[in-house]
């Protein structure tokens, strides 16, 4: 092969190792300049198939790569890796503890979850502080406030990630008075511990509270940063609170947050989404732009019927030099990835794309889901 990337790599590692062809994996996997997770997943997977588990070890790290799978949203990749792992009678890791529970948590799989946790005990590993939190937040998740509480009762140490990770499973879990009462008997508490009580007054809809916890914050001498206001920007805009974000708003300017790009976009937005003008305001005096301004701007104009808005902002984009470009969408027909672009009929297999695209909408329908296109103009 004249090019050979990790995809043609690791497809010959597969082969050979699915064909109990050890020897010629290993040297084709020994041939990569710069092996990838791609690359030493397919190497550490043939290992296995071929019961060479204590040889994969010495090649790389499964810690690491459990956690790749975990972080990169991969959880059940995550997880299998860790159950050849335990199968080959190895005992896992903290860190591999760590990484399999926050995938359990992502997807939901509370009897994995239960299972990971039995382990922990068996391996003494259950009063680590790492484990004990992501045990705490992997319960929560999966709504299970029982398990929740029996494990943080038995932590013999708590730091602020343990109490955070409590409250936020309480109010997971509707129980913000029990969320209340434990943030009031944090002996330390950090921005975490005092947006997540706070988020959860917001989404509940108590933004009075939410907003009075807000100011005791700064009293205490915590002080939000940008993630943090752009982060309740979001509450307000998702729960229509206009007047709990002009109060935010206010505060943005008193810490000097007002310049920061991403603050300036959760404004507009949050602006928009209450159907206020005060969106195209900000707009008009953001200094620093990003694509993502632009997107915002012009979804606010039109969710809000200012279609006038949209031919001002592309007047804009044509002195600003930013070029629309189309939208082009993926779609894998007999295991090959297409890209095409709506209303194209020059591709090969475009017949088959739109008969897939048309069966897919057929499908939508019969379940009763309707787009919503009243923002859409032509």
């Amino acid at each position: 092969m004249p090019v050979r990337n990790e995809f043609s790599w690791s497809t010959m590692i597969s082969a050979f190792s699915w064909s109990n062809r050890l020897e010629d994996a290993i040297a084709v996997y020994e041939m990569i300049p710069d092996p990838s997770v791609v690359s030493r997943t397919a190497m550490f997977t043939g290992y296995a198939q071929n019961g060479g588990i204590h040889e994969a070890i010495n090649s790389a790290s499964w810690a690491a790569l459990i956690s790749a799978f975990a972080q990169s949203g991969q959880s059940e990749e995550a997880l299998k890796m860790l159950s050849e792992l335990h199968k080959s009678g190895m005992v896992p890791s903290d860190s591999m503890f760590t990484s399999a529970l926050f995938a359990c948590a992502n997807i939901g799989a509370l009897e994995m979850g239960r299972q990971l946790h039995s382990l922990t005990v068996k391996a003494g590993c259950q009063c680590n502080s790492y484990v004990g939190n992501e045990l705490i937040s992997m319960y929560a998740k999966c709504r299970n406030l029982e398990n929740v509480l029996q494990v943080f009762n038995t932590m013999r140490v708590r730091d602020t990630v343990s109490w955070n990770s409590l409250i936020s499973g309480l109010s997971q879990n509707n129980m913000l008075d029990d969320a209340r009462s434990i943030f009031e008997k944090m002996p330390r508490r950090d921005v975490v511990s005092w947006i997540a009580m706070i988020s959860a007054y917001a989404q509940t809809g108590q933004g009075h509270l939410a907003f009075e916890l807000f100011l005791d914050m700064m009293a205490s001498g915590v002080k939000p940063n940008s993630s943090t206001v752009t982060g309740f920007l979001v509450t307000c805009g998702s729960l229509g609170a206009r007047k709990l974000g002009k109060q935010i708003h206010c505060l943005i300017f008193k810490l000097g947050l007002d310049a920061d790009v991403f603050v300036g976009n959760s404004l507009i937005a949050m602006y928009c989404k209450c159907g206020c003008k005060d969106g195209f305001w900000v707009f008009d005096e953001t200094y620093e732009f990003d694509i993502v301004t632009w997107n915002t701007i012009l979804i606010g104009c039109a969710q809000n019927g200012h279609v006038g808005g949209s031919g001002r902002s592309q007047e804009v984009d044509e002195r600003s030099g930013v070029a629309k470009e189309p939208g082009i969408s993926w779609i894998q027909i007999k295991n090959k990835l297409l890209s095409f672009v709506n209303g194209d009929k020059r591709q090969d297999h475009i017949e088959e794309v739109y008969t897939i695209l048309k069966e897919f909408y057929g499908r939508l329908r019969e379940v009763g889901y309707v787009p919503d296109t009243n923002f859409v103009s032509s």
